[in-house]
């Protein structure tokens, strides 16, 4: 099934204003015009954050919701997709945080901020694209950009 709704979570001190979130939205506005974007601010607060992203998504369907996380927002990603009305949506994350209490990251080997291997260990067995060189920012996001649309069966027809 084709992908319908898309939700991409910003990190800690980002915002929808954040060059990769940029680059999916002007790519969906181009390529997928009919799927419903939504990229919101997030509050500070963990609770506010996924109160508001909870109530944001309540009426999207379940096999047909993929959700993009990057950093904070991958925390909060994996969280939303471990509740059961939407444990089908597909899930990418990007250099998530681990345990964003104790330090807030595809995968970057060049991450300045957080470590690639304990982002690869919780995702063990799952697809994952380990990216060498790169930085927290994923600075080069759009070259990326392909293989994260493929995976969320967003890739142009």
């Amino acid at each position: 099934m084709s992908t319908t709704h898309l939700l991409y979570l910003h990190g800690f001190r980002s915002s929808p204003r954040s060059a990769k979130a940029q680059q999916l939205a002007a790519w969906m506005a181009i390529h997928r015009p009919g799927v419903r974007w939504w990229c919101p601010q997030l509050p500070p607060s963990p609770r506010e954050a996924m109160t508001l992203i909870g109530a944001g998504t309540t009426d999207w369907p379940a096999d047909t919701s993929a959700v993009v996380g990057s950093s904070l927002g991958g925390f909060y990603a994996t969280a939303l997709a471990e509740t059961p009305a939407r444990r089908h949506w597909r899930v990418a994350v990007i250099n998530l945080a681990i345990d964003p209490a104790r330090g807030l990251p595809i995968i970057a080997t060049g991450n300045e901020r957080l470590d690639w291997r304990e982002m690869a260990a919780r995702y063990a067995g799952e697809p994952m694209l380990r990216v060498d060189g790169s930085d927290h920012t994923l600075s080069d996001f759009a070259a990326h950009l392909p293989r994260l649309l493929e995976h969320l069966s967003l890739a142009p027809a």
